[in-house]
């Protein structure tokens, strides 16, 4: 990356937003400042414009096109590569790196339009979802979806899988007012949780491999506090397809140790992308004392039970006459010893709405998304 001397006359603060305008364009610390000057010294809005091609002090657009984006993207500084090749619908630089996706800056969950309310400190939502990254067909707009679903419900927990690199650091670079982004991995795909800062402290993380499996799937374990209320938090992808079932239920099961083992004055839950089937949990011998599904515990709603169900979400391409309906994505409380807890109250399906963009779903799978009341 080209460097060049910034104005003496500027300060620190300002210094440093010219270097990460440079780091994320791939430029240098000279064009940051002109375009950093003339957004009032906003990163966001600069980087927008720089591009959007256009001159920032007329708006107006110098015959740049979304093709001299797409050739900044293929151009990664030396050494900092990428685990998967981008979308052809997604501009991509490279910061620190991890590739990010700066088409999405300004969309979704944006720096100056994510603000955290007040809230009821007796009652928490959680968000898990599938949110699908290895499908590369309308990623931007997908990934936008998710963020402003993250940003209208602003959950205090979110368990995400199938992250990649791109989503992941767009997600937490746009979320970072409000949340803390722990990924469980750095490449490939992988889960990640994130942490509503004014609502729930984090106090430790953890990442245990499942070392028979085939697709890098882990554990991501997080320890945390709310409300008084210390949280075990875990999130997986358990390995999937009918042939993997075996390895699957190992997976499972390690899991429910955890959550058993886990310290008993903490509140545990584990959720994610399971891919289970009920006569797994069976084979595994059912759910240890004390550890519930939050599906059944909310009532076993109807209207949220199947969270992969292609006979409505035409994402996948499926070519075979049977249209599956499974509930891959669960949840599980295991409550602590003592008082307060978390009950769950509510249990519902998100991201079921198609987009009028693109005429997809946000993901294949249905997110879920939960209310708890501290009792």
């Amino acid at each position: 990356m080209a460097t060049a001397a910034v104005s003496e006359c500027i300060n620190s603060e300002q210094r440093t937003l010219c270097e990460e305008f440079a780091a994320v364009t791939g430029t240098d610390t000279s064009l940051a400042e002109y375009y950093l000057r003339e957004k009032a010294w906003q990163l966001e809005a600069a980087v927008n414009s720089y591009f959007d091609g256009s001159d920032p002090s007329e708006g107006s657009n110098h015959g740049n096109t979304g093709d001299d984006d797409l050739d900044r993207a293929s151009m990664s500084p030396s050494g900092s590569g990428s685990s998967r090749s981008s979308s052809p619908d997604m501009v991509v630089t490279y910061e620190s790196g991890v590739a990010v996706d700066y088409a999405l800056v300004g969309n979704g969950c944006s720096s100056t339009e994510v603000e955290t309310p007040e809230m009821d400190p007796t009652m928490l939502k959680l968000l898990t979802w599938n949110v699908d990254g290895l499908d590369e067909r309308n990623i931007t707009e997908r990934t936008k979806a998710v963020c402003s679903t993250i940003k209208s419900h602003l959950p205090d927990i979110i368990y995400l899988q199938e992250v990649i690199p791109e989503t992941f650091a767009y997600i937490e670079t746009m979320c970072s007012p409000t949340y803390i982004a722990i990924p469980g991995n750095s490449q490939g795909y992988f889960t990640s949780v994130l942490l509503k800062k004014s609502r729930v402290t984090l106090l430790d993380h953890s990442i245990q491999r499942f070392p028979a499996s085939q697709m890098m799937r882990n554990l991501l374990t997080v320890k945390a506090k709310f409300s008084n209320i210390n949280l075990v938090l875990m999130t997986s992808h358990l390995e999937s397809t009918k042939e993997h079932a075996a390895e699957r239920k190992r997976q499972f099961s390690k899991v429910l140790k955890e959550m058993s083992e886990a310290n008993a004055r903490s509140t545990v839950i584990f959720g994610g992308d399971t891919n289970l089937r009920d006569k797994e949990i069976t084979d595994t011998g059912g759910l240890p004392e004390g550890i519930n599904d939050v599906w059944q515990m909310c009532g076993s709603p109807t209207d949220a039970v199947y969270t992969w169900d292609l006979s409505t979400n035409d994402n996948l391409d499926w070519r075979f006459k049977n249209k599956p309906r499974c509930r891959f994505d669960r949840l599980f409380l295991r409550q602590g010893c003592d008082p307060p807890n978390l009950t769950p109250l509510t249990f519902k399906l998100i991201g079921t709405e198609r987009l009028a963009s693109c005429k997809r779903f946000p993901s294949d799978h249905w997110g879920i998304i939960c209310d708890f009341k501290v009792q």
